[in-house]
């Protein structure tokens, strides 16, 4: 019975605690366990029965994770819809009233039971939402632009290149109109907002192309939940395939897209994976262009990670040649701040 159940705020930094709550979870075949991880969860909420942790589930920034509940527990389902709703008036009380779960296909439906909407699934996984914003009301709040050839480009642009500046050009050259969507997540060197108003200012030029910031629904590969995959080529996949579904499913219609652009990846394998399980997706539901990566005049491929490598090392005078005036002067006036970021980044790494 569910009264059997002892509801108990786990203490993550307790070893005791922490091994019981990796046990569970790795029964789950649940992965990325390490205390650094255990460490970046904002709360997490244990089910104990006779000193037992039998059911977990935690919760960082605004997505719930690391849901699990021991194999013979799973019928009760007022267990499952008592925990997740517990750690959902948790999040209330902290302001945060729209949320999201990557979890296994096995535990979309219940999740549905308690609300959450199914915004794209793979055999591996789904994605759900629930609360007090949708999908819906992001996408009502675009300005539709008008044409029959609307192209669409996902950009982290960290930071904004003369390589970012072609690629939008090239696809507002073939489109009547192009929707840019800016990478949301605050976990890049440059800010979210620096990153935004960055390509905002690049483009200004191009009539025909919108800028606007990705929010929660453009998939980020520095936030994407991979702790119920076994690789990392799983992970790739799984993201490539949920992505492409959530972007087929609901910006596709709601906006007219028509042809989705990539830039080419000669660097990251990962990235070219990615790019080319979106083409393989996408294929058959709208056009997807690779645009070839454009080189600098002595043919050094442009690539923002060159660029965020030179103002580590202090070379702004070779920074030049790969970025637009505006991002120059904007990295210009702020190397220091740049420069302590990283140091800063470096530290945490090793600490790690």
């Amino acid at each position: 019975m569910f009264e059997d159940y002892e509801v108990v705020h786990l203490n993550l930094n307790n070893q005791n605690t922490y091994q019981q709550w990796q046990a569970l979870l790795s029964k789950e075949a649940l992965s990325d366990l390490s205390k650094t991880h255990a460490q970046e969860l904002d709360f997490s909420i244990g089910f104990y029965h006779e000193d037992n942790l039998i059911a977990t589930a935690s919760s960082q920034d605004s997505i719930i994770k690391y849901v699990a509940i021991q194999e013979q527990h799973r019928s009760d389902g007022k267990l499952f819809n008592k925990m997740i709703s517990y750690l959902i008036n948790y999040l209330a009380t902290a302001g945060i009233f729209h949320l999201f779960v990557f979890t296994k296909p096995a535990y979309s439906q219940s999740f549905s039971y308690l609300g959450f909407k199914e915004l794209a699934c793979t055999e591996k996984g789904c994605l759900l939402e629930t609360g007090d914003q949708t999908i819906t009301d992001f996408l009502a709040g675009i300005s539709k632009m008008q044409g029959s050839l609307i192209g669409a480009i996902v950009m982290n642009a960290n930071p904004f290149t003369k390589g970012h500046r072609y690629l939008i050009e090239t696809a507002a050259s073939q489109c009547d109109a192009v929707y840019v969507f800016v990478v949301s997540a605050d976990r890049s060197l440059f800010t979210t907002k620096e990153r935004f108003e960055l390509v905002q200012k690049n483009t200004a030029d191009l009539t025909n192309v919108l800028v606007l910031e990705g929010g929660d629904y453009q998939v980020s590969p520095v936030t994407f939940p991979t702790y119920f995959l076994k690789t990392a080529d799983d992970a790739t996949i799984f993201q490539t395939e949920l992505d492409a579904a959530l972007f087929k499913k609901w910006f596709v219609p709601a906006l007219g897209i028509t042809t989705r652009f990539l830039g080419e990846e000669p660097f990251s394998p990962t990235t070219k994976i990615y790019n080319d399980n979106l083409q393989k997706i996408l294929g058959n539901k709208l056009k997807v262009v690779v645009i070839p990566r454009k080189e600098t005049p002595d043919q050094q491929i442009i690539s923002a990670t060159t660029v965020r490598k030179l103002i580590k090392e202090n070379k702004l005078e070779q920074v030049e040649k790969f970025v637009t005036p505006i991002t120059l002067d904007f990295i210009q006036s702020h190397q220091q701040t740049l420069r302590d970021r990283m140091e800063s980044e470096e530290e945490i790494n090793h600490g790690n």
